[in-house]
């Protein structure tokens, strides 16, 4: 089992939201990705220690999200560079210098 710790309950306002958009109730959520609704309750209230990573792919299937927009909420991830449609190990690489030094490298490709 892989888990990752969560450290905010900015992942758990997040899901809140989107089950809400929804229109899902907690009981609703935790059906479909087969978890107690006490479960959802901790989740959303910060609380949670702990996740499967198949329960994380399994409520982004649900809620309708790409897993790494949960992956960005969860602070597991910096930026969503899939929309940018980039080379995974370039992205990989990318993801380990700072803002400064992404805009520096991205003005001598565009040659700005």
């Amino acid at each position: 089992m892989v888990t990752q710790t969560l450290t905010t309950s900015k992942f758990g306002e997040y899901i809140k939201e989107l089950r809400k958009e929804r229109g899902l109730y907690q009981s609703d959520l935790a059906t479909l990705i087969n978890k107690s609704q006490t479960w959802i309750n901790f989740l959303e209230q910060g609380t949670l220690k702990t996740m499967e990573v198949t329960t994380l792919v399994l409520m982004s299937k649900v809620l309708e999200v790409p897993v790494d927009d949960l992956l960005i909420n969860l602070g597991l991830l910096e930026q969503k560079f899939g929309l940018l449609n980039v080379e995974p190990r370039l992205a990989k690489v990318l993801q380990d210098y700072d803002r400064k030094k992404q805009l520096a490298l991205a003005k001598v490709l565009i040659k700005e």
